[in-house]
């Protein structure tokens, strides 16, 4: 049987979660008391996934062994890459708006796998590795290898973290004479928390070699929410 001073501590913990206040301003009639906290937590929950499932995506490899780069921006395996969608991961990963932790480490990660996966000839051989290793029934090491620029510092090591020779940088991936994709980081503070993902294009009809530009810019610390 419980005690009086636990069931006052259930009764108490009730009325602090989010049903309890519903119920309570519902009971008082209060609605658009109901439409601001249903915006406001709907914000922050999806905030706290998208960093929940681009880190899940990191910590759990393919059975091949290779990086999960589309669970890193939450894409269907082989699907399309569209540019939207990623626009769509990186707002709710900016630190303007997002004071959750881990969330720069999130952000880093899938910065990694759309600057892999948006270059269609890159995202081909990653497909063909995903499905040679899945066709073979056996796991592999996981240490896929694309030649994109000519020579052996120009390529993409697809290994995950159990591949010796793979290593990831934290802001460049790979090094390519395509330079339709562009990476700049600008440090402001001690912290990797002063700075947010910013992507630009600027593109121009006119002009065949226009180019996007995605770069870490610098921000001012977000206080937790309240």
């Amino acid at each position: 049987m419980s005690s009086g001073k636990g069931a006052s501590q259930s009764h108490t913990s009730a009325e602090n979660t989010p049903i309890q206040m519903f119920y309570d301003l519902l009971k008082q009639r209060n609605f658009m008391g109901v439409h601001c906290l249903v915006d406001k937590w709907h914000d922050q929950f999806e905030q706290a996934r998208a960093i929940s499932d681009v880190l899940l995506a990191v910590d759990n490899p393919l059975p091949s062994g290779l990086m999960d780069y589309y669970g890193m921006i939450r894409v269907t395996k082989g699907g399309p890459v569209l540019r939207e969608d990623f626009m769509k991961l990186m707002k709710l990963l900016d630190g303007r708006d997002n004071s959750f932790p881990l969330r720069q480490e999130a952000a880093d990660k899938a910065l990694l796998a759309w600057s892999l996966l948006s270059k269609p000839h890159i995202k081909a051989q990653y497909d063909l590795s995903i499905s040679t290793s899945h066709n073979n029934g056996t796991p592999g090491n996981g240490c896929g290898y694309i030649n994109v620029g000519g020579s052996q510092s120009d390529g993409v090591l697809f290994g995950g973290p159990d591949c010796s020779k793979f290593h990831e940088s934290k802001y460049n991936h790979f090094q390519s004479k395509d330079t339709s994709f562009i990476l700049k980081k600008h440090n402001v503070g001690p912290g990797t928390d002063d700075e947010v993902v910013i992507i630009s294009d600027d593109d121009d009809d006119d002009d065949d070699d226009s180019q996007e530009t995605i770069k870490i810019a610098p921000l001012p610390k977000i206080d937790n929410i309240e």
